[in-house]
């Protein structure tokens, strides 16, 4: 059995409509998790942190990601895919925009699937 290699990325909430982002790069960021700068290191990602600018987001963190087979991010814990591809009662935002990754909507349940599917019409 390989282990998966863990990389890290930084989230966020924006401070001005409170969307979910992930930082892209210096004082950059954007809603989508592909866009995202991938670390290699834990402390790194810490260290962009304590000097992230409180006039763009608040309550930014380090979570873990994985890459799929397509190089894709791919959030380790579920919390964080909700987060990244926006709530899972209905359509709207991320969504909507239908810029989710498949990635995310192959890892959902099949029942899920249907309910993404007939959302997405």
């Amino acid at each position: 059995m390989t282990d998966t290699p863990l990389y890290y990325v930084i989230t966020a909430n924006d401070l001005y409509d409170g969307e979910v982002v992930f930082w892209s790069g210096t004082d950059q960021w954007d809603a989508l998790l592909g866009n995202a700068y991938a670390f290699d290191d834990r402390n790194d990602a810490e260290g962009i942190i304590t000097g992230l600018r409180a006039d763009q987001v608040v309550g930014g963190y380090a979570i873990p990601v994985t890459r799929n087979d397509h190089g894709e991010l791919i959030p380790t814990h579920l919390r964080e895919a909700i987060r990244a591809t926006g709530p899972t009662n209905y359509f709207h935002g991320k969504q909507n925009d239908r810029q989710i990754s498949s990635s995310y909507s192959a890892s959902l349940s099949e029942y899920d699937q249907l309910s993404f599917q007939k959302g997405a019409q």
